[in-house]
């Protein structure tokens, strides 16, 4: 049984000043499709693809692409107050909105939705940020959106969905 490789990538992904090499490897074995993926430190070290960190990072990136993708200007990334943090405010040029964006990531269902995560109490922790960042920025003036970007992948075949919700505040 011989393998073949028929595709190849590496993704270099920046976490904290580190970089994650994420190696993605198709073989066809005797008419199957094997997908091999493993994200790995700076030295070659495996990381575990459980770590929230990053999962969370990688979502974030992800949605970032999408948001670019559909024509918005990302204003800022991981916006940080003492009321808590924003994943991703952008311009949405359609609509002429600065929105507010929170990026839920999961690699399956089993707490339910990326979504159902925004409980109330991250709801009203949201509210403050977008409020203090407003003030901050000066633009009270501004028409604004909540949005919660929701991205599932798979692991064990590299698949992935993007839900985007909007105005969910």
């Amino acid at each position: 049984m011989s393998k073949v490789c028929v595709f190849s990538n590496k993704i270099n992904i920046w976490v904290n000043e580190m970089c994650i090499i994420c190696e993605l490897n198709v073989y066809v074995n005797e008419f199957i499709i094997n997908i091999n993926m493993q994200i790995k430190d700076r030295n070659g070290d495996i990381i575990k693809m459980y770590d929230k960190k990053v999962i969370g990072k990688y979502g974030e990136d992800m949605a970032c692409d999408y948001l670019k993708h559909n024509e918005y200007y990302i204003l800022e990334r991981n916006f940080n107050c003492k009321q808590g943090e924003i994943d991703i405010v952008a311009y949405d040029n359609k609509s002429n909105e600065i929105v507010f964006i929170e990026v839920k990531t999961r690699t399956n269902f089993n707490y339910g939705f990326p979504s159902e995560a925004v409980n109330k109490l991250k709801q009203k922790h949201i509210l403050n940020c977008v409020k203090y960042y407003l003030y901050c920025k000066r633009l009270e003036d501004r028409f604004i959106r909540i949005d919660v970007i929701e991205i599932v992948f798979s692991k064990k075949v590299l698949k992935y969905k993007i839900n985007h919700l909007k105005s969910v505040l």
